[in-house]
């Protein structure tokens, strides 16, 4: 009996499990534009806007994932899978919206 509950649990909490994978994922995605840019060659500006995606992004891994798993666990687990895949695609689109107005540190 102990098995069908946890299986139940586990299969209801899939969504933000998923979302928390797609979170971690999209972070490794962009590390490259932040810290190891400079390892390519990267120019001043590029490291910036590099650094500024990738670390806007760390900044709020602790707020965005335990509020997803929070209003998951005591809410409702779909609702938490659906925001919080709106959520990724907005962040998905932080470093176009970013690279537009990137600012040159030129005097």
């Amino acid at each position: 009996m102990p098995s069908a509950v946890v299986a139940a649990i586990v299969e209801e909490l899939a969504g933000p499990a998923m979302v928390t994978a797609g979170y971690v994922l999209m972070g490794m995605n962009f590390m490259p534009l932040g810290p190891t840019a400079g390892l390519v060659g990267a120019s001043d500006a590029q490291k910036t806007w590099g650094n500024r995606t990738f670390l806007n992004m760390m900044e709020h891994a602790p707020l965005f994932l335990s509020s997803l798993w929070v209003f998951g666990i005591f809410v409702s687990p779909s609702e938490a899978a659906r925001i919080g895949s709106i959520y990724l695609g907005l962040r998905f689109c932080y470093p176009v919206s970013e690279a537009h107005g990137v600012r040159t540190c030129a005097t």
